[in-house]
């Protein structure tokens, strides 16, 4: 969004991960919205007599909550996740992922993120349009 220079974002899905379990989190694009997923499982499909392989992605959704969002988010332009339900989980393309996404758990209500978009300038025009 800040250039139009490729880039590689290298995204981490791994329950041994140094000895301790990653699954980043990314932004997909879909046909209707933007949504938000963590990384679960990460493939390549071939199907017999092809050629062709499709990398895909088991991904666990984030619900952008409904309704006004606290005054105190408001007023620190805070965008508030909830981890959907563990059913909540889709496959997508890998082509679909725009980049991956830093979120950081809100100890104080189990089940909330914070989207942290002052890691780029690139992070930060993106959620632009949700805040």
């Amino acid at each position: 969004m800040v250039d139009w220079k490729l880039a590689t974002d290298y995204l981490r899905c791994s329950p041994k991960f140094h000895n301790h379990p990653r699954y980043d989190c990314v932004i997909i694009s879909t046909t209707e919205k933007i949504i938000f997923g963590q990384l679960i499982f990460v493939f390549t499909c071939t199907l017999d007599g092809s050629d062709a392989s499709y990398p895909i992605a088991l991904i666990h959704l984030f619900n952008v909550p409904t309704g006004p969002p606290p005054q105190l988010d408001r007023d620190l332009g805070f965008l508030r996740l909830k981890k959907a339900s563990p059913n909540a989980c889709e496959f997508i393309s890998i082509h679909s992922i725009i980049r991956g996404a830093l979120l950081a758990e809100d100890f104080a209500n189990p089940g909330d993120f914070l989207v942290i978009d002052i890691l780029d300038a690139d992070m930060f025009l993106r959620l632009k349009g949700f805040i």
